[in-house]
């Protein structure tokens, strides 16, 4: 991302699936102006909620670990 604001609302959302936290725990809220146009609010969720789903995504493509502490191969 080009915005350092974006990129690190992005990067909490990995912290958060790190630490097991769930997607609904997303601390950013969408809100709206009294006319109902968007805020910018609806950036910042959006990029928690990407780094949250890239960082669920890595988890689930990660191969599993096979060391079972056994020196043998």
């Amino acid at each position: 991302m080009a915005n350092r604001a974006l990129d690190g609302a992005e990067r909490k959302g990995r912290e958060a699936r790190d630490r097991g936290d769930p997607r609904h725990a997303c601390p950013y809220n969408d809100y709206r102006k009294d006319c109902g146009r968007l805020t910018f609010s609806r950036a910042f969720r959006n990029a928690w909620l990407r780094g949250w789903e890239d960082r669920d995504r890595e988890l689930a493509l990660a191969p599993a670990a096979t060391d079972n502490g056994d020196p043998r191969p």
